[in-house]
C-alpha cells in the first residue's frame, strides 16, 4: 500500500475521494431523470389530478437515487458527529427512526435532486482534508467509490473524456511512451508500461503517476 500522503489516505486515494465526490450529483440527477422517462427538467412540480393517465414510473430508478443520495447523507451525518460539527443542511431532517437516511421525497425531480447532493458532495470535499485523519477515513473513501462505481454501471452515462498523460522516456527503449495504466475505481493492478517496447517499470507508480497527471 502506499504510504500516507493525508492522514489515513494516500494521494491518489485522495484525489479519488475528491473525483467521485465531484461526480456523484451529476450521477444522482441522471438517475432520477430515470424514474419517469419524460420529466426530464421537472422539478417535482405537482402533476394535474385530472390527467387521464400517470406516466411510467421506475420504482428501480427511485429507490437507487434514494440509496446513493441516502447513503452519502448517512457519511455525512456520521462524520460531522465524528468531528464534532453540524451536518450539512441538506441532510437536517431525512432520517428516519432507524437513524438512516429515507432519500428525496417522491416528487423531487432531477435538478432539486442534483442540488441536494451537490450541497452535501460540497459540505464532504470542504471538509475532506479534516476527514483524512479521522479513523472512518478509508472506509468513507471506499465506500464513496463504490457507491458511484456502482450506480454509474448500472445507469451509463456519455462516456468521459479520456485522461490525459504526459508521456515519460522509457529506460529500455528511450521513446517518450511510459504511461500509467489503472483501472476504473481502485488503485490495485496499477501498470507503469511502455507504449512501443511493452516494458513493464517495476517503480513508485504513484510518483510516477503524480508526475503524469496534467
Amino acid at each position: 500500500m502506499a504510504q500516507a500522503a493525508k492522514g489515513q489516505l494516500c494521494e491518489w486515494c485522495f484525489k479519488r475521494l475528491l473525483s467521485h465526490l465531484e461526480e456523484a450529483p451529476d450521477l444522482v440527477a441522471h438517475i432520477r431523470a430515470q424514474v419517469i422517462p419524460a420529466m426530464g427538467g421537472a422539478q417535482g412540480e405537482r402533476v394535474d389530478a385530472s390527467k387521464e393517465a400517470p406516466l411510467p414510473l421506475r420504482a428501480d430508478a427511485m429507490e437507487d437515487t434514494d440509496d446513493l443520495f441516502g447513503r452519502l447523507v448517512d457519511w455525512a451525518a456520521a462524520l460531522a458527529a465524528e468531528m464534532g460539527v453540524k451536518p450539512p443542511e441538506a441532510a437536517v431532517g431525512l432520517w428516519d427512526g432507524a437513524d438512516q437516511c429515507r432519500g428525496f421525497r417522491a416528487a423531487t425531480g432531477p435538478v432539486a435532486a442534483y442540488r441536494l447532493a451537490l450541497e452535501v458532495t460540497k459540505w464532504l470535499s470542504g471538509r475532506a482534508e479534516s476527514i483524512a485523519y479521522l479513523p472512518s477515513a478509508e472506509a468513507f473513501t471506499t465506500a464513496v467509490i463504490e457507491l458511484v462505481r456502482t450506480y454509474r454501471k448500472r445507469y451509463p452515462m456519455a462516456p468521459r473524456p479520456p485522461r490525459r498523460y504526459q508521456p515519460k522516456p522509457c529506460p529500455v527503449c528511450n521513446e517518450a511512451a511510459l504511461f500509467v495504466h489503472w483501472p476504473d475505481n481502485t488503485a490495485a493492478g496499477v501498470e507503469v508500461k511502455c507504449e512501443v517496447c511493452h516494458h513493464v517499470v517495476e517503480a513508485d507508480w504513484e510518483k510516477i503517476m503524480k508526475e503524469q497527471i496534467e
